[in-house]
């Protein structure tokens, strides 16, 4: 969060943190062109328009009063102007992809809470709470055999002594960067947003399990480059 945005932001830390996405970037090696932000969502959140990316009042970011006051026009316009630079990058980068190879697969990555209401001792027993939720809103129709690959190649990863539970659309079915790229090209950009529940940490405290993430960021990688490798070329 920008220096001149501190003062003013009323969440604490650890609230402010919850919301995050983190250790996602930790899936980007295995691919050729990475794009991630360390700004926080409370600043301006890259997943909405930017009508909608500054949170201006507790309606538009679940019930947490974002601000201790209302901000400035000109605080405000510099959060959305850096909303119209991460899109305007990744629009650049889309679209020479699509001219340089005709299709492109963008990996949208995310992480969800799942016990923000109670504890869940039991991750996989709550089927309407997908260990990886992949969404797919809008895609088009010429890439379902390789979104029918990504569900199978992720339903075989594992977690501890359990398969992960995998679906479709249940949790999320795509935001904003999702919903952009896929409509600059409609049949020649899928953009599934691939959102992975919370199991890998303590979504209160933060705390990782290290060891056990490593793994299933290995398979979950794995399993990605397997659904690219089977079907992307014959698309």
């Amino acid at each position: 969060m920008r220096d001149e945005l501190l003062p003013s932001s009323a969440p604490t830390e650890t609230i402010r943190l919850y919301e995050e996405d983190p250790y996602t970037e930790r899936l980007l090696p295995p691919f050729p062109i990475a794009v991630w932000t360390d700004v926080s969502r409370f600043e301006v959140d890259l997943n909405r328009p930017e009508e909608t990316a500054v949170y201006l009042d507790a309606s538009m970011c679940w019930g947490i009063v974002p601000w201790r006051a209302p901000l400035a026009p000109d605080v405000l316009e510099r959060s959305r102007a850096r909303h119209r630079e991460a899109m305007a990058c990744l629009d650049a980068l889309v679209d020479e992809a699509v001219a340089r190879f005709g299709k492109a697969v963008v990996l949208d990555l995310h992480s969800y809470n799942y016990q923000r209401e109670r504890p869940v001792p039991a991750w996989w027993e709550d089927a309407s709470k997908p260990a990886i939720n992949l969404g797919t809103l809008d895609a088009h129709a010429r890439f379902r055999p390789l979104l029918d690959a990504l569900l199978d190649e992720l339903a075989r990863v594992r977690w501890g002594d359990r398969t992960v539970t995998v679906g479709e659309n249940v949790v999320f079915k795509g935001g904003y960067v999702h919903r952009r790229l896929q409509a600059r090209h409609p049949d020649k950009v899928v953009c599934p947003s691939i959102e992975l529940k919370k199991i890998f940490m303590d979504e209160h405290t933060g705390e990782l399990q290290e060891e056990a993430f490593a793994k299933l960021v290995k398979d979950v990688d794995d399993a990605i480059l397997r659904a690219i490798d089977r079907e992307l070329a014959k698309i």
